[in-house]
C-alpha cells in the first residue's frame, strides 16, 4: 500500500497514487486525520476489492476529514469507513469506479457527506450495516451502474436531502429488504431530485423501501410517472409510490414536488477522460483565430442544450459575449478584434426545455497578443470529433 498510518492528527495531502492493485491509504484507529487534494487513478484493475482510502478502527477512530480528492477509474472501493465516527467527506470527485462502491460505510455513526460528485460509480453511497445519523446532502450522482444510494441492515436516522440523482441503472435509493432484528427506520429522504433512475422493464419506482418506516417527502420525481398540479400549490396532486421489486406499495412521497428542488445541480461538468476538466485552450498565448473547446457537460434531464460563451478582461467583474445560441461544443474565435491583454473564459449551458442554466469558468488565464492586429493562420487547439448534438445524456 502507498501509506499505512495510525494515530492522531495524521495529514496526507497532494499525493498521486496510480496503477496499483492494493489499498492506497490505510489508516488504523485514526483521530483528527486530514486526507486532502490527492489523486488516485487506474487502481484496483485486477478485480480485487481494495480501497483507495480506508479508515478502519475498533471503535475509537473519530473526527476525520476527507476532502477535495479525485478518485478515478477504480474497480474497488473509493473511500471505506469501518467503525469510524464523526467523519466529514466533502468536495471529492469519484469518476468511473466501475462495479465498486464510491463510498462504503459500516458501523460508522454521525458521518457527514456533502458537495461530492459521483460519475459512473457501481454504487455511489453504500451504507452497508449498523450506521446511524448519516447526513448526505448537496451531492450529485450520475449514471450509477448499480444503485445510487444503498441503505443496509441497521441503517437508521439518516438524512438524505438536496441531492440530484440521475440515470442509475437500478434504483436511486434502495432500502434493504433483508428481514431480522436490525431495523432500517427513521431515515428521512427529502428535497432531492430524481431523474430517470431504474428504467428497467416492469419497474415503476425510482426508490424502493421494503419496510415503510422511513420518510419520503418533498422530492421531485422525473420519470414515466405522470402527475399534475391542478391546484397550483407546487405539489403533485397524487402521491409518488415508493415500492419494492414486486411493485407492492409500502411507502410513498405524499408531497411530491411539481418542479425540481435543486435546479442549480442539473448539470455536471466532466472531462471526457473522467480525470479533470481541460482548459478551453491548450495555449497560454492566443493570436489570430483559435479553436475554443467547451468542457463536456452531462444534463440530468435528457433534453437538448444550447451553449453560450463569454470572455472577461477584468477577472470576471464583467463579461462580453463570445458566442450565443450554438449547439456545438467547439467554436472558432477571431481574437484580432480584441485588445491585447489578459483574459478569462467561461461557458454557459442552457436546457432547451426548462431554461435552467449552469456555468463553468475556466481556471486558466489567457493572454491575447496580436502584433499590429495582423491576421495569422488559424491555430487549431485540441480538436476532437464533435457529434453536433449539443447535449449529453
Amino acid at each position: 500500500m502507498a501509506f499505512d498510518t495510525s494515530g492522531n492528527g495524521k495529514t496526507i495531502v497532494n499525493n498521486t497514487v496510480a496503477i496499483s492493485n492494493q489499498t492506497g491509504f490505510l489508516f488504523e484507529n485514526p483521530i483528527n486525520a486530514l486526507i486532502s487534494n490527492n489523486i488516485f487513478v487506474f487502481n484496483n484493475m485486477d478485480g480485487g476489492n481494495h480501497s483507495e482510502i480506508a479508515l478502519i478502527s475498533n471503535g475509537i477512530g473519530n473526527n476525520n476529514l476527507i476532502k477535495e480528492n479525485l478518485i478515478r477509474i477504480n474497480n474497488g472501493i473509493g473511500v471505506n469507513l469501518t467503525m469510524i465516527n464523526n467523519s466529514n467527506i466533502q468536495k471529492n470527485k469519484f469518476y468511473g469506479l466501475g462495479m465498486g462502491s464510491s463510498l462504503y460505510l459500516a458501523e460508522s455513526d454521525n458521518t457527514t457527506i456533502q458537495d461530492n460528485e459521483f460519475f459512473l460509480s457501481g454504487t455511489a453511497l453504500n451504507i452497508s450495516s449498523r450506521a446511524n445519523n448519516t447526513r448526505f446532502y448537496n451531492n450529485i450522482i450520475y449514471g450509477s451502474i448499480s444503485i445510487g444510494i444503498y441503505l443496509g441492515n441497521g441503517v437508521s436516522y439518516s438524512k438524505i436531502h438536496n441531492n440530484t440523482i440521475s440515470k442509475s441503472t437500478n434504483e436511486a435509493i434502495y432500502i434493504n429488504e433483508t428481514s431480522g432484528p436490525e431495523t432500517r427506520v427513521g431515515n428521512q429522504i427529502y428535497w432531492n431530485d430524481f431523474f430517470s433512475n431504474n428504467d428497467r422493464v416492469n419497474q415503476t419506482s425510482q426508490a424502493f423501501d421494503f419496510h415503510g418506516d422511513n420518510n419520503f417527502t418533498d422530492n421531485y420525481w422525473q420519470d414515466v410517472w405522470v402527475g399534475s398540479d391542478l391546484d397550483g400549490n407546487g405539489y403533485i396532486d397524487a402521491p409518488y409510490i415508493v415500492s419494492d421489486p414486486t411493485n407492492s406499495t409500502l411507502n410513498d412521497d405524499s408531497k411530491a414536488l411539481a418542479s425540481p428542488a435543486n435546479p442549480e445541480k442539473q448539470f455536471m461538468w466532466v472531462d471526457i477522460d473522467y480525470y479533470q476538466i481541460s482548459p478551453m485552450s491548450q495555449l497560454d498565448v492566443l493570436s489570430g483565430t483559435v479553436v475554443i473547446e467547451f468542457p463536456q457537460v452531462y444534463n440530468m434531464w435528457t433534453n437538448f442544450c444550447t451553449y453560450e460563451s463569454y470572455y472577461s478582461g477584468d477577472n470576471g467583474a464583467s463579461w462580453s459575449s463570445l458566442v450565443l445560441g450554438v449547439k456545438i461544443s467547439t467554436i472558432n474565435w477571431n481574437t484580432l478584434g480584441i485588445v491585447n491583454g489578459t483574459y478569462w473564459l467561461k461557458v454557459v449551458v442552457i436546457d432547451d426545455v426548462t431554461g435552467t442554466s449552469g456555468e463553468w469558468i475556466d481556471s486558466k488565464v489567457y493572454t491575447i497578443s496580436n502584433a499590429d492586429h495582423v491576421v495569422t493562420p488559424a491555430q487549431f487547439i485540441e480538436i476532437i470529433e464533435d457529434t453536433g448534438t449539443g447535449y449529453e445524456n
